[in-house]
C-alpha cells in the first residue's frame, strides 16, 4: 500500500470488520496477529457489530485507534456504513461519530467465553482458560507437570555463623566506609 503511493505521501490504511456472529476461539490467534500487524503499520481497524458485543473487536479497535459501532437494528446497517465508516480520519474529527467505548481488557476464557481476571494460559498458543485442563483445546498441546522438585532447606536466621556471601558483603561495607572517611589503605589520611 505504501509502496504504491507517491514519494513523501503517507497512506493511512483502514480495515472494516463486519461481525454478525459471536467470537470464535478458533480464529483467535490469527486475529491477534492481525491486530498487532495493523498496529505496527498504523492501520486502523473499524468494527461494525450486528450481534452481541465482541470483546476481541473492542480491543482491536482501541489498540489501533479505529471506531466500534454496535448496530441494534440490522435494517440500519447501510445507513451506518454510509454515514460513519465512509468518513476518513480527518472527516471523523469534524463530524458527529459514536463516542469511544470503554474497553475491558480482561481475558475471555476460551471454554465459556466468560471474562476472567485470573486463569490458565497455554504457553504455546496463549489461549486463556478458566479451569485447568491437561491439554489445550485450541492447539492440542499437552502440558508437562514438574514432579519431584525438592524444596531447599530454609536458612536459620538465628545462626551465628555468617555465610560467605554475607561476610564478604560486610567486608565490602567496612571498606567503603573507610574510603569515605579517608582512613582506607589508598587514602592520604592517617590510619
Amino acid at each position: 500500500m505504501q509502496r504504491e503511493s507517491p514519494k513523501g505521501q503517507f497512506v493511512q490504511g483502514r480495515v472494516l470488520v463486519i461481525e454478525a456472529g459471536p467470537d470464535s476461539s478458533s480464529h483467535y490467534m490469527h486475529f491477534i496477529n492481525t491486530i498487532f500487524t495493523a498496529q505496527k503499520m498504523n492501520v486502523k481497524i473499524d468494527a461494525c457489530v450486528l450481534g452481541e458485543d465482541s470483546i476481541l473487536l473492542q480491543q482491536a479497535v482501541d489498540l489501533t485507534g479505529g471506531l466500534y459501532v454496535k448496530v441494534e437494528n440490522p435494517g440500519g446497517v447501510v445507513q451506518v456504513l454510509n454515514s460513519v465508516f465512509i468518513l476518513d480520519g480527518a472527516e471523523r474529527s469534524t463530524m458527529s461519530v459514536p463516542e469511544k467505548i470503554q474497553v475491558d481488557y480482561r481475558a475471555a476464557c476460551f471454554c465459556h467465553q466468560k471474562l476472567i481476571e485470573v486463569g490458565y494460559v497455554c504457553s504455546v498458543c496463549l489461549s486463556v482458560f478458566c479451569a485447568f485442563s491437561p491439554m489445550c483445546s485450541t492447539c492440542q498441546s499437552t502440558f508437562k507437570f514438574m514432579t519431584g522438585i525438592k524444596k531447599r532447606k530454609p536458612t536459620d536466621p538465628t545462626s551465628s555463623v555468617p555465610s560467605p556471601s554475607s561476610s564478604s558483603a560486610a567486608v565490602a561495607a567496612v571498606a567503603t566506609k573507610k574510603a569515605r572517611n579517608g582512613t582506607g589503605p589508598n587514602s592520604n589520611g592517617k590510619a
